[in-house]
């Protein structure tokens, strides 16, 4: 079922294994690629919800990771390698840097879960070095431009924790960037930035959501709440057998819910022949 979705994502991973509380671990993918589609709930990565669907790389912010693998310059280095061009390098530190000292500044103001994990920034992908081929400097520089995915959908997990759970001083987290004399980043950019993928905190822009394994719990469960605020896509599966005892069990559908849902499920498809997502009281989803 669904807390705030009429639909299905469009892949569902295998489960993963739960959190061991032991090895302070949990199955989530450390490759940004792996998580650009919507994923189950991670213990460690709080921030995979709020990745964008379909980023919009326009704009004085991100237009210069607006690339393909066929528009991407490949340049050749003294020693017979390849890597990106000088230039769009220096374009792409940019903002790197910029998102980081962001998230540096907002982290002040919230509370980030303890096993929380941060994104690896993109230079961690290495756009910034040289390869051995023309054709894989192409791909670790698009591997690098997604990367800029995970540190923006943590820059908006700052940005969505600051609005609902306001710091005493009620400041807005553009202050909180523009305000401090220390600030290395225009106060233009902190606006533009607020206007893009990052800071628009509406339905406008689709994000990737959640898939809850209603048998296990999470340190930031609060948030899921902040999630559904905001309306990113919730999921919540419930095994058999397994109590509705969580944060989300107002939202556990009944036996009748499911009956109705079933049979009102069953006779679309047959008329349709396409799966439609059928409302169940204040959730919506299967």
């Amino acid at each position: 079922m669904s807390l705030n979705a009429s639909f299905l994502p469009a892949t569902i991973p295998p489960i993963p294994q739960p959190w061991n509380p032991t090895l302070e671990s949990d199955s989530s993918p450390d490759n940004i690629k792996d998580a650009l589609t919507t994923q189950w709930a991670y213990e460690t990565r709080p921030w995979f919800p709020l990745i964008a669907t379909s980023p919009d790389f326009s704009g004085a912010v991100f237009a210069c990771l607006n690339h393909s693998l066929y528009s991407l310059p490949i340049e050749s280095t003294p020693d017979g390698h390849y890597m990106l061009r000088g230039d769009v390098q220096r374009e792409w530190e940019s903002p790197e840097q910029k998102l980081l000292w962001c998230l540096q500044w907002l982290a002040v103001n919230i509370h980030f879960p303890w096993y929380g994990q941060a994104p690896r920034p993109p230079k961690d992908y290495g756009y910034l070095r040289s390869h051995a081929n023309a054709r894989l400097a192409k791909k670790v520089a698009l591997r690098s431009c997604d990367a800029f995915l995970g540190i923006s959908a943590l820059c908006t997990y700052s940005i969505m924790a600051c609005r609902y759970r306001p710091h005493h001083d009620s400041t807005s987290w553009t202050s909180l960037l523009t305000n401090d004399p220390r600030c290395p980043i225009l106060s233009a950019w902190v606006v533009e930035l607020s206007h893009t993928f990052v800071g628009d905190l509406t339905d406008a822009v689709p994000r990737n959501g959640m898939i809850i394994n209603g048998a296990y719990s999470l340190s930031w469960d609060p948030d899921v709440i902040m999630f559904k605020h905001y309306k990113v896509p919730i999921w919540v599966h419930w095994p058999s057998g397994v109590s509705s005892n969580r944060i989300w069990k107002l939202y556990c559908p009944s036996a009748d819910d499911l009956a109705r849902a079933t049979s009102a499920t069953s006779s679309k498809l047959q008329n349709n022949d396409t799966w439609v997502g059928i409302s169940m009281g204040k959730p919506q989803g299967i």
